[in-house]
């Protein structure tokens, strides 16, 4: 399916229904993962938030991620169908194809993560500024004073003032080792869910091959995100606490933030920290957008 317009509003506005209905899940889930050694549950973590802060605390850094999710959402769907197309196209790949589906998937990751990196890097700083300065904890010396303002344009200031727009990028390469690992599983898993009950439906006359009720979208969706999203965890962790931490402290590696983790935090328990929060978070984030996508894009 080549890029036109249909795909790029259709992964826009799947983008910001996704982003708005989803975003306080998405804070408490980075609250647990820079939690040091906290116990937390999410319910624990969103009555935290509410008892010291208040509820728009749940939508700290939503412009930024608003700002962010548009392009990035649109250049990872809208790309993901027209590699898959064009393999199976010229490529001898079908759209049945699981080699397909992790090549289209892998392109969508390393192109949308030009967007994502710095949504990331931006987002999760406002997210857990007042965390940081409530509990009085520095993850690494420096953190507590650069996000002590909770203004967006401030804290893009002062990435660029001492980083430049390599700050805006801090990360990038372990986001990768985390989201492509996550898209690959997504999207074969999906495709194969998707697979199951276009055959079933066509084996009952119900569906005609490439239509499906907006059901099947939200249980393939549903249940693929689920396994990515779990599986992929630990290394979300390292990558958050690495985009949050300043590079100036002592913990300067993601090698050095998991031995810390290891050594300090309970070793691998530190490291499902904020997973039930992650797949909570997700699930709904990915449900919502590729529902919306699939379905506006027919025409």
């Amino acid at each position: 399916m080549p890029f036109d317009e249909y795909n790029i509003a259709a992964s826009s506005v799947a983008a910001l229904v996704a982003r708005v209905c989803t975003h306080p899940l998405d804070t408490v889930k980075t609250r647990l993962q820079v939690s040091l050694g906290s116990r937390e549950s999410v319910v624990g973590a969103a009555q935290t938030i509410l008892r010291k802060e208040s509820s728009t605390a749940f939508y700290r850094g939503l412009p930024v991620a608003l700002a962010f999710s548009v392009p990035g959402l649109s250049v990872y769907l809208t790309t993901y169908d027209y590699v898959k197309a064009k393999l199976s196209e010229v490529g001898g790949l079908g759209k049945d194809n699981a080699a397909n589906h992790m090549i289209s998937g892998l392109c969508a990751e390393v192109l949308s993560g030009l967007f994502w990196t710095p949504m990331e890097v931006m987002k999760n700083r406002l997210q857990v500024a007042e965390r940081l300065k409530l509990v009085g904890r520095k993850y690494s010396p420096g953190v507590a004073s650069e996000l002590s303002g909770s203004d967006t344009a401030r804290l893009a200031r002062q990435i660029y003032s001492r980083d430049g727009l390599r700050g805006f990028y801090q990360g990038y390469w372990i986001t990768l080792g985390v989201f492509v690992p996550y898209t690959v599983i997504y999207f074969v898993t999906y495709e194969k869910f998707k697979s199951w009950i276009s055959s079933y439906k066509v084996h009952k006359g119900s569906v005609t091959d490439d239509v499906l009720p907006p059901w099947a979208y939200i249980l393939s969706s549903a249940g693929a995100c689920s396994i990515a999203a779990a599986t992929s965890n630990t290394l979300d962790i390292v990558k958050t606490r690495w985009q949050v931490a300043n590079r100036q402290g002592e913990l300067k590696s993601s090698w050095e933030i998991m031995k810390h983790m290891w050594l300090k935090e309970g070793g691998l328990r530190a490291f499902t920290r904020g997973m039930l929060a992650r797949v909570l978070w997700a699930t709904p984030n990915t449900v919502i957008s590729m529902t919306v996508f699939e379905l506006l894009k027919r025409r």
